[in-house]
């Protein structure tokens, strides 16, 4: 399927992913039983396959090498070479790079309240998350930053990740920025709790329709969700409900498990099983102890909903409970287990599969190992055919509606963006006039447009913030109106289902 240049919903929140105060990154889905992110200290256990060996090697290099060698550096490569080409996710952390590794999965973390966007060899400061504070500090949109403590920012193969790891290392933080007029001067900022849910939304798309989009799924992701549903249901018995989880890279299982108790009404229904070769079989039922009455959903993903979300629209796929819709998944159905190394790294070991209440599996094809099945999967409840094993193929397949690459700067955006003011009124009259300098130049009118689009998002969500400028997207995307008109034209989608057993 061809693949086209994602809307501003999707880039914006990973774009600013890389922030200081957010700490994002994505991809790592672990899980363990309800326990996900599982810790197992393995220094009672004994092996013998081949260590002896490296021990010997590790010990001549140490007693007998020419020069001096750092001892844990040649450890980490031996691990990263034992680990790479295992299969796409196990890996090691090394002691060095533990520090703020979970960081996404997690509701909260420490930060200084600094994002942060890469312009050629210099990071600009895009976002405050506490205007008022940082003010104060005379730190301000679009100065550079040049220096975190003693680290030079401008030094070759500076990266997000290094910058973060240098925040996190101590407290306070020392921050050296240039101003837009060229005037250097360095401030002491404090490390503070920061939420880390700010890509999320929630609100009513009409007296009968709710929308919940989540980001990830983290530690605290279900509390966040019963917070959304709740929200949306005042006043209200019976809603029915959107939820995406588009560029969701998944997150804990237990999150998932935990939000998909509350979409079933019936007790005892087999939801998600997990086995592996060395894995005991576990498997999840329905609890049939809803809180609220969540009536028709339709659940939206696409190329980069991962793992737990792959989970959670399998599962409403197989039972036959909403209708899926968007683009096929990412295709990542392998669980993850955390295991603590007495050097203080740790290794993220693939222990078993996810396998859907069908039978089939999320994971995509990789390797030689996984050959194709000649299965047919049906679903639970009206019996329709499902698509093979790996990733999720929605019910009603909704490729963003963009179709052209424009190649224009979003450096030049944000560039631009910095000059401009504050609009405090009639801020939709400002947005419907704002046009782009005429030294802009672009391939047509529809990439002249994409762009205009593309500045007012990095404008709003300065000024209003991430959840306001998500609610204006959500409420123009044209796939969540897709889904809208489903759920108004069918109003059982039991009937829109069984329509496509055959």
């Amino acid at each position: 399927m061809k693949k086209s240049k994602p809307n501003t919903l999707y880039w914006l929140p990973l774009l600013v992913g890389f922030v200081l105060a957010f700490g994002v990154f994505l991809g790592y889905v672990i899980s363990n039983d309800i326990k996900d992110l599982y810790y197992y200290d393995q220094s009672s256990e004994s092996y013998s396959h081949g260590i002896g060996d490296v021990e010997e090697v590790l010990n001549l290099l140490d007693r007998k090498f020419y020069r001096n060698v750092e001892k844990q550096a040649l450890i980490d490569d031996a691990i990263y070479a034992i680990t790479n080409g295992l299969d796409p996710y196990t890996n090691y952390i090394s002691p060095l790079n533990m520090v703020g590794s979970n960081e996404s999965l997690e509701d909260s973390i420490q930060g200084v309240g600094v994002e942060l966007f890469r312009i050629n060899d210099t990071f600009y400061i895009t976002h405050l998350s506490d205007d008022s504070l940082l003010l104060q500090k005379n730190i301000s949109i679009g100065q550079a930053l040049l220096k975190v403590n003693d680290v030079n920012l401008l030094d070759e193969g500076m990266t997000f990740k290094k910058i973060r790891q240098e925040i996190l290392r101590k407290d306070p933080v020392f921050l050296t920025v240039q101003t837009r007029d060229g005037n250097i001067h360095e401030v002491s900022l404090n490390k503070r709790s920061l939420k880390n849910d700010d890509n999320d939304a929630h609100f009513l798309l009409n007296d009968t329709i709710g929308i919940i989009k989540l980001s990830r799924f983290n530690n605290k992701s279900y509390e966040r969700f019963m917070e959304y549903v709740e929200s949306l249901f005042e006043g209200k018995t019976s809603l029915d409900l959107i939820l995406d989880v588009r560029s969701n890279p998944g997150g804990f299982l237990s999150e998932v498990m935990q939000i998909l108790q509350q979409l079933f009404h019936e007790k005892d229904l087999v939801l998600l099983s997990t086995e592996g070769e060395n894995s005991r079989k576990r498997v999840f039922k329905s609890r049939g102890n809803t809180f609220f009455n969540i009536d028709e959903i339709v659940v939206l993903v696409d190329e980069n909903s991962a793992s737990a979300s792959e989970i959670l629209s399998g599962v409403m796929q197989d039972w036959d409970r909403g209708v899926v819709m968007g683009d096929t998944t990412y295709g990542k159905g392998m669980v993850q287990e955390q295991f603590a190394l007495k050097s203080g790294g740790s290794l993220r070991l693939t222990t078993s599969y996810y396998y859907l209440p069908s039978g089939r599996k999320i994971q995509f094809k990789f390797g030689t190992n996984l050959g194709d099945s000649l299965e047919v999967f049906k679903s639970q409840k009206y019996l329709r055919p499902l698509n093979d094993q790996s990733h999720i193929i929605p019910d009603v397949l909704v490729s963003d509606i963009s179709s052209q690459n424009c190649g224009y700067s979003l450096e030049q955006l944000y560039h631009y963006s910095f000059g401009l003011k504050k609009v405090e009124t009639d801020v939709e009259s400002y947005f419907s006039s704002l046009k782009l300098p005429s030294d802009f130049i672009f391939e047509n009118s529809y990439c002249q447009n994409e762009a205009l689009e593309d500045l007012k998002s990095i404008l709003n969500r300065r000024w209003f913030g991430n959840s306001n400028e998500l609610k204006r997207q959500l409420l123009n995307d044209p796939i969540v109106i897709n889904a809208v008109d489903l759920l108004k034209i069918e109003s059982d989608l039991s009937t829109f289902l069984r329509s496509q057993k055959d």
